[in-house]
């Protein structure tokens, strides 16, 4: 087991975005989740730590799972492990078991694997709201992400939880 940094831990909890900042029921449980676990446990949550059954039945279509893989020979890499259905929808396609660089180029590459890497390193959460993705699907305009890393050894981040909400309009 890693060791954990109590301060360190106690800063990111400190600078946890609020709970009634989040624009969902799901995003809001989650959050709650995630928080408790770690105030109890003294270190982050690893998928192990919860279980799908007990999640809200409303959270499984809006949650992504992404895997962050420490090769050691290159750069950390990230790779779409469960993708929820609603969540899907903003590929037109289910990127699940795909690698970013098989959905992502240029630009959209760089910026994915900037913001995973920096939450990896920060294990902070990130709360993203008013996000647009007009190029993906012609109803969606915007939505709000909550990011959750995890954790397998209690410290050093391995996957991430994102829960959407999207705010589905016709143009």
């Amino acid at each position: 087991m890693t060791i954990v940094d109590p301060q360190a831990l106690r800063n990111i909890l400190a600078d946890l975005f609020p709970a009634d900042a989040l624009r969902s029921d799901e995003q809001r449980w989650f959050h709650k989740f995630w928080r408790d676990f770690a105030v109890a446990h003294g270190r982050l949550p690893g998928r192990a730590d919860f279980d799908p059954t007990e999640m809200p039945p409303s959270l499984l279509p809006v949650l992504m799972q992404i895997d962050a893989e420490r090769p050691a020979d290159r750069p950390m890499r990230f790779r779409y492990r469960l993708v929820g259905t609603v969540t899907g929808q903003f590929y037109r396609r289910d990127p699940t078991g795909t690698y970013f660089e098989e959905v992502y180029s240029g630009e959209a590459l760089t910026h994915f694997n900037s913001f995973y890497m920096t939450m990896a390193e920060t294990r902070r959460p990130d709360f993203s709201e008013h996000v647009r993705l007009p190029w993906r699907h012609e109803h969606i305009l915007e939505y709000s992400r909550a990011s959750f890393p995890l954790a397998s050894d209690g410290w050093t981040v391995d996957r991430f939880v994102l829960v959407f909400h999207p705010e589905y309009r016709n143009r």
